[in-house]
C-alpha cells in the first residue's frame, strides 16, 4: 500500500469543492511528500518504504527491561556492552526476548562482567543495540492517517480563500463563513489522525535518524 494519491483524498472530499482547478494534483502531492510524510515519520521515528537498520546507544538500570526510542520493532541485529571507547562485550541475542510493538527489550540471560546476569548493568550509555525497524508499504492505519491530515490541510487552503474564520470572545467561540465552516472537521481530522498514529507514537520525537 502507498501514500494518499489526490484522486484518493478528493474523493474523501466529496462534497467539498475540491476539484483540480482549485487544488491541483501538483499542490496535493507536494504536500503529502514534503510536509505529510516527513510529519509522520518524525512522530513515529519509523519509515514507511523501506525496513531500516537502527543503532541506539542506551543506559541500563539495573532492571530487566531496556526501552529503546522506538516502537514496532521488527528485529534485533546485535546488543553489546560498551566497556570503554572501543571495546565491547557481545551480548547473545537468544538470552533476550524482543516485545517489538511495546519497543522493549527484556532480559532472559545477559553478559555482565565475565557472568551470567538477568539484569541490565547501569551505566551512561553503556549497551549498544542494532536493530531493524520499519515496513516496505504503508500501513492501513498510517495511510488512513496521512488521508486525514492532507484532508484537513486542503480544507484549509480552501478556506483560506474564501474568507471567514473563528471568533472567541469571554468563552463564547462563533465559526463564520467558508473557513469557519471547515474548523470543527478540520479539528477532528487532526485529532482522529494523531490517533491513529498513536500506536506507532513513543515518548522521543525526532529525525527517523536512518
Amino acid at each position: 500500500m502507498t501514500w494518499p494519491t489526490p484522486t484518493e483524498i478528493r474523493t474523501f472530499l466529496d462534497g467539498y469543492k475540491v476539484t483540480a482547478s482549485i487544488v491541483p494534483d501538483a499542490w496535493l502531492t507536494a504536500r503529502m511528500n514534503n510536509f505529510i510524510v516527513p510529519f509522520i515519520e518524525r512522530v513515529t521515528r519509523l519509515t514507511f518504504d523501506e525496513e531500516t537498520t537502527y543503532t541506539e546507544y542506551l543506559s541500563g538500570t539495573g532492571s530487566t527491561v531496556l526501552q529503546l526510542s522506538r516502537r514496532n520493532i521488527n528485529s534485533i541485529v546485535s546488543v553489546s556492552y560498551v566497556v570503554g571507547s572501543d571495546t565491547e562485550a557481545s551480548i547473545s541475542v537468544s538470552g533476550l526476548e524482543l516485545i517489538g510493538d511495546q519497543g522493549l527489550l527484556k532480559t532472559i540471560q545477559v553478559i555482565s562482567e565475565g557472568t551470567y546476569n538477568t539484569t541490565w548493568r547501569k551505566g551512561n550509555r553503556n549497551i549498544k543495540v542494532v536493530y531493524k525497524a520499519g515496513t516496505t508499504t504503508v500501513p492501513d492505519t498510517v495511510k488512513e492517517a496521512a488521508l486525514y491530515l492532507a484532508s484537513e490541510q486542503v480544507l484549509g487552503y480552501i478556506g483560506a480563500r474564501t474568507g471567514g474564520g473563528s471568533l472567541s470572545v469571554q468563552n463564547f467561540s462563533r465559526n463564520f463563513g467558508e473557513r469557519g465552516r471547515y474548523q470543527d472537521l478540520r479539528n477532528d481530522l487532526k485529532r482522529d489522525a494523531m490517533f491513529l498514529l498513536g500506536k506507532y507514537k513513543t515518548s522521543v520525537v525526532g529525525s527517523v535518524g536512518r
